[in-house]
């Protein structure tokens, strides 16, 4: 019930959050970022900031697996089909995405809230309400269905999504690996999520595929817990299977600042700061980094964020390309979306901090505290100077003192009216002369600060700034290939913005020799000799239940706290013995 409460409250806020979007306030220091970081052309410019003006069109996929996915796609263009006229504004007939396999993707000419909330538009709702709970369709954004495709998974692979909530992706990779379900070769689908609350909201999107092959789990991702294989018995081939891996393909769609989620949430224009994207970066290189160590030796790791800011991207791609160097390589994933248009990576940007912009916002906002503050006291005395007078006298004062209070507030008004008309004066003065020089000059002009290198960066700002999210050489970016990397830029493809990086783990020359290793030690036998290694074992067994009795017979003989003296060690040896949170598990049986 607390849950069903806090989800409609978040509703009702991010309702009430929706503004118009012919109102959207502009942010000088998102544009000039942007510009600066992105190096678009004008023309390129001006469509990217007209298509996050405009709302986010309505999405969904057909389910691969559904038996009438054809008589689905008329009855769609029965719906939809057509251009329609709603609230005086022409909707497009629906579209098809060309880059989707099999034609299953489709775009509606409308975003959801007008599809929510028009009477035209009811009929098409209820149908797409009907089919989405049936689990025939899902809803979910055009670039959201970009990183499971850039996996390329297979039926009979093994893969984890280390931050699945809202469940939209794994789905999407669990229509894929159900089709093995029977097969000599299973594939599973590990979906985990920190927030156990979103883990509900996880398994409730993916029970309507009604498979067995998937697993919820709820870990922090960074600290996801090793899972050794079957045939992991002797200490070489833990070793071996340890520094590989066991998972076929890994998503890390990790949490990022989500400023390319504009068109959807406007509300975000005005938060917007580049320290939130730059305080993002450890924890999202911690998620990565334990997502290539999760992953098998030829896997493929995809790294997605629904953020354009190359602090969370490509800052992030680079260190781990730094720190797994030869054993990690870049892949283009354009070859499994051969349609879907995209920019390709960049290999050099800007590290700007606003933290000066902040401070000054807040300066003015302390000294009218302050000067709150004094009045507040002077009005104290004064009450208090009031109280020891007659009661003609103090009524008297106190007539004196709100009209008094309504003249100084009347001054304070048109003091900060006069204040704000200079502001609004000096800063289209400003805009006039910005919009002649470069983004980085524009980002200056407002009061950033500029780090060239990780030594300029302050003291109390190193933590937050760190060195390596600075871009890489002109030696590093060689090699690095970072031109492989998807920028999804919103004019584009008509979406939000994205990004998407495919790596794949390559095993490093001693892993060879460990797993030759691992060959030699473990010996073929017989079918006789495991019939006699079966046998001593049971005897094994037998004798150590024997003696246990023995043991539980004298022990019955003893008062209970030397019983508890006795039994207390082999507790303490085991929870030792257990290495933290890994866990022996044969994937077979899940």
């Amino acid at each position: 019930k607390k849950r069903k409460e806090s989800q409609q409250e978040w509703q009702n806020q991010r309702q009430s959050n929706r503004d118009e979007y012919s109102t959207l306030p502009r942010n000088e220091k998102f544009e000039a970022f942007y510009q600066a970081q992105l190096n678009l052309n004008n023309d390129d410019w001006n469509n990217f900031m007209n298509s996050l003006s405009k709302p986010l069109p309505a999405c969904f996929r057909i389910n691969p697996e559904y038996p009438f996915r054809n008589e689905l796609k008329q009855q769609l263009q029965e719906f939809a089909g057509q251009s329609q006229i709603v609230n005086g504004i022409e909707i497009a007939p629906v579209e098809q995405l060309k880059w989707y396999p099999n034609g299953d993707g489709y775009k509606l000419g409308t975003d959801r809230r007008t599809l929510r909330k028009s009477d035209e538009l009811e009929r098409l709702h209820k149908w797409m309400i009907q089919h989405t709970d049936s689990g025939n369709i899902t809803r979910q954004e055009a670039v959201s269905m970009v990183p499971p495709l850039a996996l390329n998974v297979s039926p009979n692979h093994k893969c984890l999504d280390m931050c699945a909530a809202p469940g939209s992706k794994t789905s999407q990779l669990l229509e894929v690996v159900t089709t093995s379900l029977g097969s000599e070769d299973e594939g599973i689908v590990i979906a985990n999520d920190a927030d156990t609350d979103r883990a509900y909201m996880l398994v409730h999107q993916c029970r309507r595929i009604n498979s067995p092959l998937l697993m919820v789990t709820t870990h922090k991702g960074q600290e996801f817990p090793t899972i050794f294989p079957e045939f992991a018995q002797n200490s070489v081939a833990i070793r071996s299977s340890r520094a590989s891996g066991i998972f076929d393909r890994v998503l890390c769609d990790v949490p990022c600042s989500g400023d390319g989620t504009l068109r959807k949430q406007p509300n975000i224009w005005a938060k917007w700061g580049i320290s939130s994207a730059a305080s993002l970066y450890p924890l999202q290189l911690q998620i990565a980094e334990r997502g290539i160590r999760l992953v098998k030796y030829g896997g493929i790791l995809v790294y997605s964020t629904c953020s354009m800011s190359p602090y969370e991207d490509e800052a992030v791609v680079a260190q781990l390309l730094r720190a797994n160097k030869g054993t990690l390589e870049l892949i283009d994933a354009r070859e499994f979306i051969p349609n879907f248009k995209c920019r390709p990576g960049i290999s050099s940007w800007y590290v700007l901090d606003d933290s000066k912009i902040k401070q000054k916002g807040k300066s003015k906002n302390q000294k009218s505290s302050s000067t709150n503050n004094e009045e507040n006291d002077e009005n104290q005395d004064n009450q208090t100077e009031d109280q020891n007078n007659n009661n003609d006298q103090e009524n008297n004062n106190e007539e004196e003192k709100v009209e008094a209070d309504i003249e100084e507030k009347k001054e304070e008004q048109e003091e900060k009216e006069e204040e704000n008309g200079e502001e609004e004066v000096e800063n289209n003065e400003g805009m006039e002369v910005i919009d002649e020089v470069n983004g980085l000059e524009k980002c200056l002009k407002l009061g950033m600060t500029h780090f060239q290198s990780f030594s300029d960066v302050p003291e109390h700002l190193q933590k937050r700034y760190q060195k390596f999210l600075f871009p890489p050489t002109p030696e590093e970016a060689e090699w690095m290939h970072l031109e492989r990397c998807l920028r999804c830029l919103p004019q584009d493809e008509d979406t939000g913005g994205f990004f998407v990086c495919a790596m794949r783990r390559l095993p490093p020359p001693q892993y060879t020799e460990l797993i030759n290793q691992a060959n030699e030690t473990s010996t073929t036998v017989t079918t006789s000799t495991v019939i006699n290694n079966q046998d001593e074992i049971n005897a094994n067994s037998e004798s150590n239940n024997n003696s246990n009795e023995n043991e539980n017979n004298n022990n019955d003989d003893k008062p209970q706290s030397q019983q508890h003296q006795q039994q207390q060690p082999q507790q303490n040896t085991r929870r030792s013995g257990f290495g933290g949170p890994r866990s022996v598990v044969d994937l077979k049986q899940w």
